[in-house]
């Protein structure tokens, strides 16, 4: 994975080089490449289970994938990754971040 996000990242800098006009937004994607790399690479287990087999009947049946009803999440990281993608926005895009922000904080 590394040699990819390495080669992705030069690839954005080739594009910066030749569409100076994309600057800000090839460096918004940088920014997301290298915290997806470092999410996944920390995530070692998945959060939900899903048994594969039974995917095609519970979409056929309408019902959800995922079991919710009575059990416990650790959503610690995936909220640390939501977290980080918001500061990505704050930095480039101080105002927007604010909305963004408080469009997340309302029940």
């Amino acid at each position: 994975m590394a040699a990819t996000l390495r080669k992705s990242l030069k690839t954005i800098e080739d594009y910066k080089l030749t569409n100076p006009h994309y600057t800000d937004l090839l460096d918004i994607m940088a920014d997301i490449l290298i915290l997806r790399e470092e999410y996944r690479n920390n995530m070692k287990d998945s959060i939900f289970q899903v048994d594969e087999k039974f995917i095609a009947q519970k979409m056929e049946g309408g019902l959800p994938l995922i079991d919710f009803a009575g059990k416990e999440y650790d959503l610690t990281r995936p909220r640390e990754y939501f977290n980080s993608l918001i500061s990505i926005a704050e930095k480039r895009m101080p105002e927007v971040g604010s909305n963004i922000i408080d469009i997340v904080k309302k029940p």
